[in-house]
């Protein structure tokens, strides 16, 4: 059975997802601090890529430093992980 024609359709109530006349006017109000903007989503790149630093120094370590004995790695790997925090 279908629903009644008066019935009005679940994103009709909550709007649509992305709008973009509304984007476009709320981005006017942000142009004032437009290179806080770029400042901020330049960090929050630099950020994401940090967080791929630490398993992939801990990967070196345990496939390439662990089984050949070379504690250069591990001093080198550490180094760089304690400085990334």
């Amino acid at each position: 059975m279908t629903a009644p024609a008066t019935q009005t359709h679940e994103d009709d109530i909550l709007g649509k997802a992305y709008d973009s006349r509304l984007m476009r006017r709320l981005l006017v109000y942000t142009r004032p601090y437009r290179g806080l903007m770029y400042g901020a989503f330049a960090l929050l790149c630099l950020e994401g890529a940090l967080q791929v630093v630490g398993p992939l120094l801990t990967r070196r370590v345990i496939d390439v430093a662990v089984p050949a004995r070379d504690m250069r790695i591990v001093v080198v790997s550490t180094a760089l992980l304690m400085s990334r925090l």
